[in-house]
């Protein structure tokens, strides 16, 4: 995500200091433990995922809040498309996770203020796979999920996305819902060098984008996740 414009809205570099919502740390684990606790996770998994957690916020408070607010959004979206509790909690827990990938990016290209070049877009697009050996010690069923979301967060329903360009049907519907989670939250946050969007002019951008997403989950979620409040106040 570089460049956070009307023309150009998908900004990867999370970082600096803005924020849609202070979380704090307390409640960034409420959340946490809310998710883990309606995913009926092992408590091994709990604690590597708090650990996480509390790391990614040493290295990028505002990163680890983002993806515990995208964690939120996508145990509601999958609620909302139909998917069990418990399958829901588990997509928001390891939503949580999604940019734990960004470990491995300097925070000098995360806070960059310009645009990156070639070389630092390519360190940027290998985030969702360089997070993938942080998940190796989670529980099979958990571990899956994780590894979905994090690798594919960044695929487009339209193919146009990375790391693999994959497609439609290609893509699980845990990364499809985290897709347009983390745009969505990406666009409604404040940066050091633009403030954030209303949910509706946010919306307007998804919309904008509508072949990034699959149709029914971008109207799901304008219906029931985009009017929430609840991670913003």
């Amino acid at each position: 995500m570089v460049g956070a414009t009307l023309s150009d809205p998908d900004p990867e570099r999370t970082g600096g200091t803005g924020s849609a919502c202070i979380l704090g740390p307390e409640r960034c684990h409420l959340i946490i433990a809310g998710l883990a606790e309606q995913a009926g996770a092992h408590h091994s998994d709990i604690a590597l995922i708090s650990a996480l957690h509390n790391l990614f916020r040493l290295y990028s408070e505002w990163n680890a809040e983002h993806s515990v607010r995208v964690g939120h959004h996508a145990r509601v979206l999958a609620e909302s498309m139909g998917h069990g509790r418990r399958d829901a909690g588990a997509v928001g827990l390891c939503a949580c996770l999604h940019d734990i990938g960004k470990l491995h990016i300097s925070r000098s290209i995360l806070d960059k203020p310009g645009r990156l070049s070639a070389d630092e877009r390519a360190i940027v697009e290998q985030h969702p796979l360089d997070g993938l050996s942080c998940l190796d010690e989670l529980s099979h069923g958990i571990r899956h999920i994780a590894q979905s979301v994090t690798a594919l967060h960044h695929e487009n329903y339209d193919g146009s996305g990375y790391p693999y360009g994959l497609s439609g049907d290609a893509l699980p519907d845990s990364a499809q819902f985290v897709r347009v989670c983390d745009f969505f939250d990406a666009l409604r946050a404040d940066r050091p060098y633009r403030r954030g969007m209303s949910a509706w002019a946010a919306m307007e951008v998804l919309k904008q984008r509508k072949s990034f997403f699959r149709t029914d989950v971008l109207r799901t979620f304008e219906a029931d996740v985009a009017p929430s409040n609840a991670v913003y106040a």
